[in-house]
């Protein structure tokens, strides 16, 4: 049973009550438009919607001079490291974080999260 959901993650106030406990929240291409003060925020926001053991998967964009180019100047949003996101993701609460990196040309970054307690 899979049902797709759009959300406003700086704003989960707005969401609606049963939006809770989830086992899964994929995320593509969103973190790259939420200004750099606010991913910490969001990332806990969504942490705050998963199950315990809940699995935040995130489809990101990675840096490299193609993004550079179509991504950070065309679109004007961001582009990321993977230790960018180890940071974020450590700052918001997830312990346990697997990033998958696609080669060197990729543009695309997978990372796993699991919302575990310490």
């Amino acid at each position: 049973n899979i049902e797709l959901r759009k959300a406003n993650l700086l704003h989960i106030d707005q969401l609606p009550e049963e939006w809770r406990n989830y086992d899964i929240i994929i995320s593509n291409g969103m973190l790259e438009y939420i200004p750099n003060l606010e991913g910490t925020r969001a990332l806990q926001n969504v942490k705050s919607l998963l199950k315990e053991d809940g699995v935040l998967i995130i489809f990101a964009t990675k840096q490299n001079i193609l993004t550079k180019f179509f991504i950070e100047w065309w679109w004007k949003a961001r582009t990321f490291k993977s230790d960018e996101f180890n940071i974020t993701l450590q700052r918001a609460g997830f312990n346990k974080i697997k990033i998958i990196n696609f080669g060197a040309w990729s543009n695309m970054l997978l990372i796993e999260s699991r919302n575990n307690k310490l």
